[in-house]
């Protein structure tokens, strides 16, 4: 008898030492992600008749930090391989915004939240080709990073707003000690 309550409380205590470990594993090195819905929307005085492409690019790691380093002028260049090739894998969203269509919207699941790049952490891209701006001192305005991890905003949605000078968002993302 004295065994056999040796033996349940031995297999008791395996077992809460595994539950416990496959817990604490489980947030060890993984950040939640977040997945929004963005609405995109030209600024009135952007509406003087030129069509402007807005891309959304969902990418992380070592593709991220290409993109950020990659001139827009480069980017934008008709059949670009490099934006070809974020289109076929599935982390791009694209939409001509104009005149008589000024606001477009990326759901909260749409695919682009679904693919290993949006998950392994990274930056959410908006990219606008503006025609006659360019990169100025803080950098070029037709590119704005927005980061993925989930504690860094209060909401799900976000308002981008594209404008002769360049791209804005709001909310923007919230100060977390780390």
């Amino acid at each position: 008898m004295k065994n056999s309550g040796v033996r349940v409380l031995s297999m008791l205590l395996v077992a809460m030492g595994v539950i416990g470990f496959g817990l604490t594993s489980v947030g060890c090195g993984s950040t939640a992600y977040k997945k929004f819905t963005v609405d995109v929307s030209l600024d009135s005085t952007q509406n003087a008749g030129q069509p402007v492409t807005v891309d959304l690019v969902a990418l992380g790691g070592d593709r991220a930090a290409e993109l950020d380093a990659m001139p827009m002028r480069k980017y934008w260049t008709q059949n670009d391989p490099y934006r070809q090739s974020l289109l076929s894998q599935g982390v791009l969203w694209t939409v001509e915004l104009s005149e008589a269509n000024p606001t477009a919207t990326l759901g909260a699941r749409d695919k682009i939240w679904n693919t290993p790049t949006w998950k392994s952490g990274g930056k959410l891209f908006v990219l606008a080709e503006l025609r006659g701006v360019g990169p100025g001192p803080n950098g070029d305005p037709r590119r704005r990073s927005i980061l993925r991890e989930a504690n860094l905003w209060d909401q799900s949605k976000i308002a981008v707003t594209v404008r002769p000078s360049g791209i804005s968002y709001s909310p923007t993302e919230k100060a977390v000690a780390r």
